[in-house]
């Protein structure tokens, strides 16, 4: 099974920056911006200083052979290909996308950030 990391490093770049009030760093790394995909230097931060907890649950749901589990959420409109990139992707609604693998199902909002995870 994956492990998909919570507390990942995220890049953006100055632009996106200040479009969503994130903070910037002095010192620059070269990088693709996450959030617009342009290639420059970017600023590194843990993406969990970043994004809403409000309503956050860490606590897993276990039964019938599958866990469920609310995932740290994502910077809203991060593009999806560097969201869960070694999963499988498909657009569900405007609302909602999916991500999913053999023993692995998650349930992603893009334009919020928060995600389940349904394991098998």
């Amino acid at each position: 099974m994956e492990k998909i990391e919570h507390n990942i490093l995220i890049e953006y770049c100055d632009k996106c920056a200040l479009e969503n009030s994130y903070p910037m760093e002095r010192k620059k790394q070269k990088g693709a911006c996450k959030l617009c995909g342009r290639l420059g230097f970017v600023n590194q931060i843990q993406q969990s200083s970043i994004v809403d907890f409000d309503g956050f649950n860490g606590e897993t749901w276990e039964g019938g052979g599958y866990t469920i589990d609310q995932l740290v959420p994502f910077p809203p409109n991060q593009l999806k290909d560097t969201i869960h990139p070694t999963l499988s992707h498909r657009l569900l609604t405007e609302k909602i996308d999916l991500f999913f693998d053999k023993d692995i199902l998650i349930i992603a909002n893009p334009k919020t950030g928060q995600q389940i995870r349904i394991r098998f």
